[in-house]
């Protein structure tokens, strides 16, 4: 960043806070903390939403600072603050924030205990759900979903990536008509108060609760990767009986997770779904909140515990390392389960993706959420990009590069960026992939692909490919993978090789006669083919059977094929006397001969409109 544009940012931001305005994304919280345990009590009013709540936070402290400032929205009442036990004065500057006024400094490195009473209405619907209450089919329910940065609209806390709490405890009260929902065990029941207990480390954005009047689905799995799983779902009591029967996306997507991946890591604690009216889904950790329960949908959720819980992106800018994950694991599940849809989900993707020339995976506004969130970008071409460094790389490089990236000790239950995942990529695979992600991740657009080719004799192909940026700025050179379908009178072929320049030419010899090609046969690709052209040559205007010798050989007009005009043949010996009546000539059809007619040669005469366009010799082999 240039010092001009430092400046004006400073100026743009200090102006605000200035103001003592919110700015959605730059937390307030001060000082720097190392979180280890968050203590939430909230009891949410099912009648209309309103939450009182009290939240203790335990940290020890990066830097010493004459306050301790968390992030809440203005919304919320605050009715009292203490720090260590005791009780302490508290201000709120009115920019989305609580700040405690201490008695005495805070020092780096030692060991705090605050709490925060608070009670209100919180804003609904704030960023992707924020706090929601609602009432479905007559009956209330209460939800939270706080990523991006919407969790101080509802609890006060430091609302940022960077930090992650040891263990979280949620104490929900509520009336005991009602059940709660929340990351981890539930450890406490009793009339009108759970407790839920998460024994692993979480970022802020992922603590969350509902509460419905669900009813309670439970089992204990023992799955390939040995070992056991409760899967612990919560439902609405009129969709039991049809989550009951899609239980079986769970099961595979467990089996496909943990055999790709590792063992499902939070296996001594659950894994379950509660649902909330929402579209879509959001992975709270052991508690996926579900508004269906599709297979795409349960294998993404699922996913996000290793890819966005487990191993966290370290920025928003770098949220594909959650969201194309999950999303291009979801779709790998079709390659597993239902291969008779994975082309069709790599096609429907791919034309997402080309529906807008820009954008790149990497996000540059990582303020803006429907930005963070882009459905083409961060998910879909995210995927696809997946998609494209697997067959780059190979299936086992890839794989072993993924749990090599899971396992690292300094990402494992931490935060991880871009240049992390492509580092265990590289030892993987031994391959300098510095260039692909500079392209793919960083780089705007995708290539679009022209092709020119020619025939170079009947069993050989030449291609000419160049690659141009779908949008003006975009990089000029990815390096692409590419497949093409070669396809011949009797079998095709599929072909394989890298671009890694503007333009190259590839010269392919087959085992059999070339009538076609066809690019990207099986919707592999996220470069777009622009246009192909077809150089004609000498071989076009010929004629041949194949396979000669050849008991029923076919006949084949590489040209003709396309032209205009109607083609018959007859079939006679070497002197020209006729074994057959004039037949009509369909390119790629057998040739019709008496069924007693002997091994030897004969002669194909094939006409155009009635006039003698060439003779085939044809050797018929013995049976």
């Amino acid at each position: 960043m240039s010092r001009l544009t430092f400046l004006i940012l400073w100026l743009f931001f200090g102006a605000l806070w200035g103001q003592n305005s919110y700015v959605p994304g730059l937390s307030k919280a001060r000082p720097e903390t190392d979180v280890h345990f968050w203590h939430l009590e909230l009891e949410p009013r099912m009648s209309d939403g309103y939450l009182q709540g009290f939240v203790e936070t335990r940290f020890r402290a990066l830097a010493s600072d004459s306050l301790l400032c968390y992030d809440l929205h203005d919304s919320l009442r605050v009715d009292s603050a203490m720090l260590n036990g005791t009780m302490v004065s508290f201000s709120r500057p009115g920019n989305g924030s609580v700040c405690l006024e201490l008695l005495q400094e805070i020092h780096a490195d030692s060991l705090y205990i605050s709490g925060v009473w608070y009670q209100g209405f919180p804003p609904m619907g704030t960023g992707l759900g924020g706090y929601t209450h609602a009432v479905r089919k007559g009956s209330p329910e209460v939800w939270t979903l706080s990523q991006p940065f919407a969790g101080h609209t509802w609890w006060p806390v430091k609302d940022a990536l960077g930090d992650k709490a040891d263990s979280v405890r949620l104490v929900i009260k509520t009336d005991s008509s009602y059940t709660s929902a929340a990351p981890g065990s539930l450890s406490l029941d009793s009339a009108g108060r759970e407790v839920w207990m998460h024994r692993f480390p979480i970022p802020a954005y992922l603590v969350a609760f509902s509460v419905a009047n669900y009813v309670h689905l439970n089992e204990i799995w023992n799955h390939s990767c040995g070992l056991p799983v409760e899967l612990y779902q919560l439902v609405y009591p009129d969709d039991s009986a049809d989550v009951v029967r899609d239980t079986k996306y769970l099961r595979e997507s467990m089996e496909f997770l943990c055999s790709f991946l590792e063992p499902y890591p939070y296996y001594p604690e659950k894994y379950g779904h509660a649902q909330f009216s929402r579209g879509g889904g959001m992975e709270h950790p052991t508690m996926s909140f579900m508004g269906s329960f599709g297979f795409e949908l349960t294998m993404h959720e699922l996913a996000h515990h290793w890819f966005g819980n487990m191993v966290t992106c370290g920025s928003w800018a770098d949220i594909w390392l959650n969201e194309g994950f999950a999303t291009y694991l979801s779709g790998m599940g079709f390659e597993r389960y239902y291969p008779q849809d994975w082309k069709s989900w790599k096609s429907k993707t791919q034309q997402s993706v080309w529906e807008n020339p820009e954008g790149a995976v990497f996000v540059r506004d990582s303020l803006e959420v429907s930005r963070i969130f882009s459905s083409r970008w961060s998910y879909k071409k995210a995927a696809l990009v997946l998609h494209q460094l697997r067959w780059w790389i190979g299936d086992s490089s890839f794989q072993a590069g993924l749990k090599h990236y899971l396992s690292d000790p300094e990402l494992r239950w931490g935060f991880a960026q871009t240049k992390d995942l492509r580092q265990h990529l590289e030892a993987a695979s031994g391959k300098p992939l510095e260039h692909f992600f500079s392209t793919w991740v960083y780089g705007e657009g995708f290539p679009e692909l022209h092709a020119s080719w020619q025939q170079k004799g009947f069993r050989s192909l030449e291609i000419h490919l160049e690659q141009s940026p779908s949008v003006e700025g975009g990089p000029e050179a990815y390096p692409i993978p590419v497949r093409i379908a070669v396809i011949g009178p009797e079998r095709d072929s599929l072909v394989e090789f890298r671009l890694t320049g503007k333009d190259s030419v590839y010269v392919f010899a087959f085992p059999f006669p070339v009538v076609r090609w066809e690019p990207d046969p099986e919707k592999d690709m996220l470069a777009r083919w622009k246009s192909i052209e077809k150089m004609e040559t000498e071989v076009e205007n010929q004629a041949l059977l194949f396979p000669n010798p050849g008991l029923q050989p076919l006949l084949w007009l590489p040209m003709m094929e396309q032209s205009v005009g109607s083609y018959t043949y007859q079939l006679t010996d070497l002197s020209g006397r006729s074994l057959s009546h004039s037949l009509e000539a369909m390119h790629g059809s057998p040739i019709q001969a008496p069924k007693e007619l002997r091994p030897g040669i004969y002669l194909i005469h094939l006409y155009k409109d009635g006039g003698l366009l060439g003779v085939l010799k044809w050797v018929k082999p013995s049976p």
